[in-house]
């Protein structure tokens, strides 16, 4: 019998006063975004691994920031899971951790979205988003720069209104739960 297909979030945290294990360059805005994949058998407050980038305010370059968590609930900073469109084509989650993990942590090619001057976390997560895409693993509109620019918007104002309106969400095992669609 089949495997139902890893389910994929984006988690945005606050940025304020971020813990040390993710450290911002000062000036930044916004959330600092990571994904998480979760086996078909798992729920999000489980325990999970996120992938994400980190730069600190004195490293000179960005590095891989992935991280086991035991439960997802307790970090303080976290501000909302997004729970995204189902992964497609029969993809294990063992292979959609190796996509996401495989990554760059630096900006290589990618083109900054317009609305940023440096390379983020947010860029970093709709670059593996895109590589997805690409392979036809996920159905999100990324096809083109503007895509991502408006994907960007979308995400960040869907977490903005989380925090300041009555925003429906799904509360699982203590994560605030929302869908991307």
């Amino acid at each position: 019998m089949a495997e139902d297909p890893p389910q994929l979030f984006i988690s945005l945290y606050e940025r304020g006063d971020l813990p040390e294990h993710i450290p911002l360059p000062p000036g930044m805005f916004g959330f600092h975004w990571a994904l998480i994949p979760i086996p078909s058998y798992l729920t999000i407050g489980d325990m999970v691994v996120e992938y994400t980038i980190l730069k600190g305010p004195n490293d000179k370059s960005w590095r891989h920031g992935h991280r086991m968590i035991r439960k997802v609930a307790n970090d303080p900073h976290l501000h909302i899971c997004m729970a995204l469109p189902p992964i497609l084509g029969g993809l294990s989650v063992n292979d959609l951790v190796g996509a996401l993990a495989e990554q760059p942590p630096d900006q290589g090619e990618t083109p900054l979205l317009d609305l940023h001057n440096e390379w983020s976390s947010a860029q970093w997560c709709i670059r593996v988003l895109r590589c997805l895409v690409e392979v036809e693993l996920i159905d999100l509109p990324l096809e083109t720069e503007a895509d991502c620019a408006l994907f960007y918007r979308r995400i960040s104002s869907i977490g903005t209104a989380a925090g300041i309106s009555t925003l429906p969400f799904t509360l699982v095992d203590g994560v605030k739960v929302v869908d991307y669609n």
